[in-house]
C-alpha cells in the first residue's frame, strides 16, 4: 500500500478545501467547540477512516464574530457538494476516497452517528443556513478506494 507524507487531513477539492482531521477526545460540547478551532472534528464513537461503519465529520459553516479561528468556516462551502463528488481523508499515511451518495438537510436532533454493519462510509455535517444553527446540512459518502 502507498504511503502519504500528508498530516491527517480532509481535502475536498471541489471547493478547495484542505483541513486538519482532529480526532476529538472530548465529549462535551465545549470540548469538542475547541477541537472545531483547530480543523474538522471526527466526532466522538465515529470508527477510523477505512473502517466499516461511519467516519462521523463536523467542521463550523460559520462562528461568532470574535472567535477568530482559521476553521470558523471551514464547511462554509459544503452545499456546493453534489452526489459523485469526492473526498479525500489522509490518517496514518494512508489515503482514503470517499464518493458523496446523498445530500439533505436535517433537524439537529435528527443527525445521528449511524454504524452501517458492512460499509465504510463518512458523513459530514454542519450548521445550516450558515449564521444559524437551526439546521444541519448532512453529506453521506461511500467509500470508494
Amino acid at each position: 500500500m502507498i504511503q502519504y507524507e500528508k498530516p491527517d487531513s480532509v481535502v475536498i477539492e471541489k471547493i478547495g478545501l484542505t483541513a486538519p482531521l482532529i480526532f476529538s477526545q472530548g465529549k462535551t460540547q465545549k470540548e469538542i467547540e475547541a477541537d472545531l478551532n483547530k480543523g474538522v472534528v471526527a466526532y466522538p464513537g465515529s470508527v477510523l477512516p477505512g473502517e466499516i461503519g461511519n467516519l462521523f465529520v463536523t467542521g463550523h459553516s460559520s462562528v461568532y464574530p470574535w472567535n477568530h479561528s482559521a476553521y470558523g468556516k471551514v464547511f462554509a462551502a459544503l452545499d456546493k457538494l453534489e452526489t459523485g463528488d469526492r473526498v479525500i481523508v489522509y490518517y496514518n499515511k494512508h489515503k482514503f476516497e470517499y464518493k458523496i451518495v446523498n445530500k439533505y438537510v436535517a433537524r439537529p436532533q435528527d443527525v445521528q452517528l449511524v454504524h452501517p454493519e458492512n460499509e465504510a462510509k463518512i458523513t459530514l455535517f454542519t450548521c445550516w443556513p450558515i449564521g444559524t444553527n437551526l439546521k444541519r446540512l448532512v453529506l453521506e459518502g461511500e467509500l470508494v478506494r
